[in-house]
């Protein structure tokens, strides 16, 4: 079976050049500025990229949590929305999102509790385990698994599985890539993500990464 990685990242590469990766996989820029020139790389080849973008700067421990799942963890297909726009958000599903078209970011609405629903994703087969990552940034203090929950659906909404999340990296005091894996709990060929804040905490949510193996 042949996979792809759908990802688009904040200017930085989101998987090493030099690592390895299931026989197979073939790597598509779903939006953002850069790409792998080789379409299908195979375990122990060295990935060719081409760059195209304007600079390096970027949320690299976000993209190091992603690389580090697909490697150690055997995730051959994922999916990311870096926020450019609104697309690959279910505008629809979610309730109280504030879009920030500057700062390509998310927050709830004052003193709302916000549900940020991602479109689905089709898939040939019935995934059993799904990982979240998500690049948060406090403004409120923000209590993990209380304040802000992360979610995974294997059809599409209709049954969602809470993801226990932690803390994988600090890119500042504030701004923490978070974390986590579950087993799917309906199993299904429509994947799809939930991020929910709870208690009326006001924060940001730059990006998010769904993954399923």
């Amino acid at each position: 079976m042949a996979y792809e990685v759908w990802y688009a990242s904040f200017g930085a590469f989101p998987f090493d050049p030099t690592g390895t990766y299931p026989d197979g996989v073939t790597f598509r820029a779903a939006r953002g500025n850069q790409f792998y020139l080789d379409d299908a790389p195979v375990e122990g080849h060295e990935v060719v990229r081409k760059m195209d973008v304007d600079s390096l700067s970027g949320a690299y421990e976000f993209d190091l949590a992603i690389n580090n799942l697909i490697i150690r963890n055997d995730y051959p297909e994922g999916i990311i929305d870096e926020f450019t726009d609104e697309t690959g958000i279910d505008t629809v599903a979610s309730t109280n999102e504030v879009y920030d078209a500057v700062n390509l970011l998310y927050s709830p609405d004052t003193g709302t509790d916000m549900s940020l629903v991602s479109e689905e994703v089709a898939v040939d087969w019935y995934p059993f385990t799904g990982a979240l990552i998500v690049l948060m940034e406090e403004v409120d203090s923000i209590t993990i698994n209380t304040d802000i929950k992360g979610w995974v659906s294997g059809d599409n909404g209709s049954n969602w599985t809470q993801i226990t999340l932690a803390k994988a990296y600090n890119l500042t005091l504030a701004k923490f890539v978070l974390i986590g894996e579950v087993t799917v709990g309906t199993r299904g060929q429509n994947m799809a993500w939930k991020v929910t804040t709870h208690n009326a905490k006001d924060l940001d949510i730059h990006s998010v990464c769904l993954l399923w193996r």
